[in-house]
């Protein structure tokens, strides 16, 4: 039966393919089903399983059951009119017989065995991109600041300046948080990393307690990385229970409220998802807290 409904929406078709007849499901987009037909397995039914998918929508994708047997002749068809098929696994045939099978029902899962691949692809996709956006923006926060130091040493020499030893403190602590940045990445957050990561920041880190919670230590790692970089600071003090913890530093105290950036974002985002909750306070002295 044809039907009525139009769309400017793409729509997915699904096909459980037999020797004799094929049954097809189109999908939207949203997974709500528009519709199945049974075709016969020659030419005329294949055209007309490919109109009849179209009046609901832009077909570009199917996915079919056997495309190198049954399915064969229709994913030649479908490929020559350009839609992109996609081979689903056939279901347990034995146990579909024993549950009560149902040929529409199969056409449909393939087609949403379509979408799920296809959003598979897409998270992947994702993951790559959000790596390559990260490297980026370490790329260029190393080019600015290395860009900072060069142009203050430039002004600090042509100043006839020889108290060089401001300057070479202000190297020191720039060129540590890069190398902390380049650990940090490459090595697993435990609390033998954390101590090695201390030693390598020149930092004393004092902790009363064992931060074990996977959430813990990765906050211990991104405050020691801020209390080097922004409060210069010598010394971290950790205090652990087994459901909170609070981190301080002997560096300078901010001169303004903390605003959260990349890494405190993350952090809090990965507390509250555990339903916990965080709190960074700036003065009198910087202090978080997160509480599980």
């Amino acid at each position: 039966m044809q039907n009525n409904f139009q769309s400017p929406e793409s729509v997915i078709l699904g096909v459980d393919t037999h020797l004799d007849i094929h049954v097809g499901a189109v999908i939207s987009q949203a997974g709500k089903l528009l519709g199945t037909r049974i075709i016969q397995t020659n030419q005329i039914g294949y055209q007309e399983l490919f109109d009849w998918a179209k009046s609901f929508g832009v077909l570009e994708r199917a996915g079919i059951e056997g495309t190198g047997t049954y399915g064969a002749a229709l994913t030649r068809f479908l490929i020559k009119n350009s839609i992109y098929v996609v081979e689903v696994n056939r279901p347990d045939r034995s146990k579909r017989r024993l549950e009560g099978k149902s040929d529409p029902l199969d056409a449909e899962n393939a087609a949403r065995k379509e979408i799920n691949q296809r959003l598979l692809a897409y998270s992947r996709q994702v993951e790559a991109l959000t790596r390559d956006r990260e490297v980026l923006k370490a790329k260029m926060d190393i080019h600015d600041k290395m860009g900072r130091m060069l142009l203050e040493t430039k002004i600090f020499l042509e100043e006839g300046n020889r108290e060089y030893t401001s300057i070479a403190n202000r190297w020191h602590r720039t060129l540590t948080v890069f190398t902390t940045r380049f650990w940090r990445e490459r090595t697993p957050a435990d609390v033998q990393a954390l101590e090695q990561m201390a030693a390598a920041m020149h930092l004393q880190l004092q902790m009363d307690g064992v931060p074990e919670q996977a959430v813990f230590l990765e906050a211990v790692r991104e405050c020691m990385t801020n209390a080097v970089r922004h409060a210069g600071a010598g010394a971290m003090y950790v205090q652990v229970t087994p459901h909170s913890i609070v981190i301080t530093n002997n560096g300078k105290p901010p001169e303004r409220p903390i605003t959260e950036g990349g890494g405190l974002s993350d952090l809090r985002q990965k507390v509250e998802q555990q339903g916990g909750t965080m709190t960074v306070e700036s003065a009198p002295v910087f202090r978080l807290q997160i509480d599980l």
